[in-house]
């Protein structure tokens, strides 16, 4: 059985003040929140993906966050995300 489960990539990670984001799809919409380890939004925005890549820009202190993406078909995923500035 092979499951076709819907994921991105993030790099760098640890990242300063930009992630690049890679997807499977070359072309679609993403949400993006990114929450402190306490649950607490950090940032919430909406990007979309050209040539399978999108870039996030931010400005977040040292430290671990959780960011959720998802795409238009609600699949989610959630990675962890380190800064190291």
């Amino acid at each position: 059985m092979h499951l076709n489960r819907w994921d991105v990539d993030l790099f760098p990670n640890p990242a300063t003040n930009q992630i690049t984001i890679v997807s499977k799809a070359e072309s679609e919409s993403l949400k993006i929140l990114i929450k402190d380890l306490t649950g607490r939004s950090i940032l919430a925005q909406n990007l979309k993906t050209s040539g399978f890549i999108a870039n996030l820009d931010f400005d977040l202190i040292n430290g671990a966050y959780l960011i959720t993406l998802s795409n238009s078909n609600n699949e989610r995923v959630t990675k962890k995300l380190l800064i190291a500035k």
